[in-house]
């Protein structure tokens, strides 16, 4: 502690104070020098008012660090001197350096630090003086520590009146238990657009500044993000930081980017209010925490003087009046296009602009996209400066050009110079979020003038950025809304075509005397590219099973011409011609780079004569009454690629307890969490352990036992199935 002398006093009374020399205002000079007397202890013990008046007892100023060792001082005269303050010199009063001790309310916040006191190593102790370091509200906090002592003691005069006893202490004394040091404690000193004034301490290692009421410091200023700015402590400095308020943050007139440190005296400026940061080390400078501190003057200036001058008033009545009116008009919902003319209206009300456009950011990744625009004369905004676009956008900010041909950044840019453009303001479209969504910005609105004549000003960017940041929050509501419909109406037409896809699929399969015959389909979105399908025809069993490439809505609609083809071609000939023209129908249908990977068999109940032909598909599994595996591969490419493709088809026999397996990829291809595939020996596994059950046992054995494999992963693909047993 630089210059604090503490110093302990044998004084008749717990109360003192020190104040400055100088004379309090509204108090008269026979008043002050009455009070001064009536503390003054005389040496003779009784005050003696008919001899001159002496100077308030003042303590010297430290000009360097004190000794090591506590010096003791007296204030009774020495043997031979006169009791009369007068016979001695008297020192100049210098208020500006030195403080005089009064009698005053006893401090109760240093009450636990002078209570150790009591147990302090020197003198026996009577009252407890702190004198700090001379500051403009310096105050000495004191604390009667022991009953005075007994006639005839140490520091008592006669008559029975204690003389005062000073022990100064040293800066090592400082550091005792006793007297704790003293650490800085620093604050902001707000004051408002309206005047007032408020005091916020800084005793948390993070203060967070803003307009959200979460804040440490709420703000309720329309410039300020809900989180603006915060200052950190660190290794005993303070830093301002901007959080990416869209209006951003003032140190000193620079705007902050990163974080500055802070320094005694520094201004912060946030919208409409000024922060002076404050790193004082003097306790009376201090209000307690929670304190609002006023001055007097400014309380008694409310009823006389209007807090805001005339000019500032009528631009804020401006700014309100723009607000009430974008609030008014901008309540009712419109679709898109409509709110973009209302808010074209509202700029061309508000500020005298020529020209204005609304651009959106649009697709992935995002990108300026005029939405509209708006000329009071001549052809209408096609597009915009990409200097000035760029700018707003990348920075957030409003841009104010008064003058293009004055404004070195944009007077040698062609796209600018090109419009005829001389003055010109663009503020960003920022939506402020709630909940747990980020603020962002999501377009522009920009407004300029052809005529030399005419300038905008700083108060025509301030109210293009408040309707920017009213329509803002409209257009991004309006637009959710819209997407939200949108989506809405999607899945609605989504589940009807659901309905309709499952519909093409069989009910139920077929009922062939002397086998079991099953199938399934399980889509992993709404409706899927999966086909199969059952027929019967003159005894003969045909059945089919497809897998269109691609997911979703554009395969569904594929698989619909594949079932008309399979369905118009299947019994014409042998499997191998049918196939040749289903192949001709698909690619005449298909759009290119699409393609069907497809098996056909035709089943012949009585023989077990089994005539198929494979085109791409996963090779069907036959798993014999002993155990043994087949798997049908014969046949060519797949359908929708060429139009005069050539295909073969090959027989097998299914005897008595035999089992043949048709699967589309979704089978083989599932996932567990261990990123392990399903694959077709596994499948080939689970078919021989199973084959001794009917079909449909067999079939939900093999979907249960996906389940169980996929570990709840989300399927990645259709799944589909058809399962044939000889009895």
């Amino acid at each position: 502690m630089t210059a604090a002398v503490r110093t302990i006093i044998s004084a008749p009374s717990a109360l003192a104070n020190v104040s400055r020399a100088r004379p309090a205002r509204g108090r008269s000079s026979s008043a002050r020098e009455a009070a001064a007397e009536s503390v003054a202890p005389i040496a003779g013990g009784t005050p003696n008012t008919a001899r001159p008046r002496p100077q308030p007892a003042t303590l010297p100023t430290l000009k360097t660090r004190p000794p090591a060792a506590t010096i003791a001082a007296s204030t009774a005269p020495s043997p031979g001197s006169s009791a009369d303050a007068s016979s001695s010199p008297r020192r100049p009063a210098t208020p500006s350096t030195r403080q005089t001790l009064t009698w005053a309310e006893t401090s109760t916040s240093n009450d636990a630090r002078m209570a150790k006191a009591k147990s302090f190593r020197k003198a026996s102790v009577k009252t407890a003086v702190w004198v700090r370091k001379p500051g403009p509200m310096a105050e000495v906090a004191m604390r009667k520590a022991a009953p005075a002592s007994a006639p005839g003691s140490r520091g008592e005069s006669c008559g029975g009146r204690p003389m005062a006893e000073f022990n100064v202490l040293t800066a090592g004394d400082i550091q005792s238990p006793a007297f704790p040091a003293w650490r800085p404690m620093a604050e902001l000193k707000i004051q408002t657009a309206d005047g007032s004034k408020e005091r916020f301490p800084l005793s948390k290692p993070r203060v967070t500044i803003g307009r959200a009421r979460s804040s440490d410091v709420f703000l309720p200023d329309q410039w300020l993000s809900r989180h603006h700015a915060a200052i950190e402590q660190r290794n005993g400095a303070y830093y301002i930081l901007d959080l990416g308020s869209k209006n951003g943050t003032l140190l000193n007139g620079d705007r902050v980017s990163g974080d500055r440190r802070l320094r005694d005296g520094d201004i912060i400026t946030l919208g409409e209010h000024v922060l002076i940061f404050s790193l004082d080390d003097e306790l009376d400078e201090r209000p307690p925490e929670g304190t609002r501190v006023f001055s007097a003057k400014e309380l008694s200036d409310i009823k006389t003087k209007p807090s805001i001058d005339p000019e500032e008033l009528a631009r804020q009545n401006r700014v309100l009046g723009v607000l009430s009116e974008a609030a008014k008009q901008l309540i009712v919902h419109r679709p898109l296009a409509e709110l973009f003319e209302k808010v074209l209206d509202l700029l061309f009300e508000a500020v005298p602009a020529e020209r204005a456009a609304i651009m959106l950011l649009e697709g992935q990744p995002a990108q300026p996209v005029i939405k509209a625009s708006r000329s009071r004369q001549g052809e209408r905004i096609v597009r915009l400066s990409r200097s000035i676009v760029r700018r707003v956008l990348e920075k957030k900010e409003a841009l104010l050009i008064s003058s293009v041909m004055d404004d070195a950044a944009f007077s040698t840019q062609d796209s600018i110079l090109a419009t005829g453009i001389r003055s010109a303001m663009c503020a960003p479209l920022w939506y402020t979020a709630t909940g747990l969504e980020q603020d962002a910005v999501i377009g522009l609105v920009y407004v300029d003038s052809l005529m030399a004549s005419h300038s905008f000003n700083d108060e025509d960017v301030r109210i293009l950025t408040a309707l920017a940041n009213v329509a803002a929050a409209k257009i991004e509501n309006s637009r959710l809304l819209e997407e939200s419909l949108e989506k809405r109406r999607l899945e609605e037409e989504m589940r009807v075509a659901a309905e309709i896809q499952r519909g093409l699929l069989p009910d139920s399969a077929p009922v062939v005397p002397g086998y079991g015959v099953v199938g399934s389909n399980r889509p992993c979105w709404t409706v899927g590219g999966d086909y199969y399908d059952f027929g019967l025809d003159a005894g003969r069993l045909h059945f089919a099973l497809g897998d269109v490439s691609g997911k979703g809505t554009g395969a569904a609609l594929l698989m619909t011409v594949l079932r008309a083809a399979v369905r118009g071609h299947w019994g014409e000939g042998e499997p191998a011609a049918s196939v040749t023209r289903i192949n001709r129908t698909v690619c005449q249908n298909v759009t290119p780079g699409k393609f069907v990977t497809f098996f056909l068999g035709r089943l012949e109940p009585e023989s077990g004569r089994l005539a198929y032909v494979n085109a791409g598909h996963n090779p069907p599994i036959v798993v014999r009454a002993d155990g043994s595996l087949d798997s049908l591969t014969t046949g060519g490419v797949v359908l929708g690629l060429f139009d005069d493709a050539k295909y073969e088809q090959s027989a097998t026999e299914l005897g008595a307890g035999d089992v043949l397996v048709v699967f589309s990829d979704g089978v083989t291809e599932t996932w567990n969490r261990a990123d392990v595939e399903f694959g077709d020996a596994r499948l080939a596994e689970l078919v021989r352990q199973g084959r001794g059950l009917d079909a449909a046992a067999l079939e939900a054995e093999i979907l249960r036992e996906l389940d169980r494999f996929a570990e709840g992963t989300k399927a990645t693909d259709d799944r589909t199935l058809i399962v044939i047993k000889r009895n």
